[in-house]
């Protein structure tokens, strides 16, 4: 309870117990790069930072001739008390939306490089397609410039296959 467990290292434990992508997990990758400074990842070892709250003493005085705390005391430590217990479990709901608001930004990151490198390959291979398509519409252009200038004389088709038939024999 003294150990502060970052999200990331929690993803990874998981990704670990689950089983399913074992072989591509990788520690030192960005989604499970521990954000606390971890030496162990499966037991914590960095500790909680403490709550400024904490750390106040609960000062009140004692009475002279009794020595026993007044009833008025004992409701303002008892106060002093639940304050420290809220303000520790909104510090920790902070810090928790903090760690995630970091995992979901960087698996925004994460999918944003893939969707523009996918972007990239795609644009590349249309590019190269274009190029392809227009090389082969210049040369099919020059071809037919090419049949135009020859000015061949045009003939029946029965002439052109006894022609061939001759050609053959």
């Amino acid at each position: 309870p003294d150990h502060f467990f970052c999200s990331n290292c929690k993803f990874y434990e998981n990704e670990l117990e689950s089983g399913m992508m074992y072989k591509k997990i990788q520690r030192n990758s960005r989604r499970f790069t521990c954000t606390a400074g971890h030496t162990d990842f499966f037991f914590p070892t960095t500790e909680k930072k403490t709550n400024y709250l904490d750390i106040q003493e609960d000062v009140f005085s004692l009475n002279d001739e009794t020595g026993e705390i007044s009833e008025e005391e004992q409701v303002e430590i008892t106060n002093n008390q639940l304050k420290r217990n809220e303000m520790g479990k909104i510090l920790e709901d902070f810090s928790n939306l903090a760690e995630a608001y970091n995992g979901i930004q960087r698996t925004i990151d994460e999918q944003l490089s893939k969707l523009s490198a996918q972007y990239e390959a795609q644009l590349s291979a249309l590019k190269e397609r274009i190029n392809s398509l227009s090389n082969n519409l210049n040369y099919y252009r020059q071809k037919l410039s090419e049949d135009r200038n020859l000015d061949l004389p045009s003939m029946p088709l029965e002439d052109a296959v006894v022609k061939v038939v001759n050609w053959l024999l």
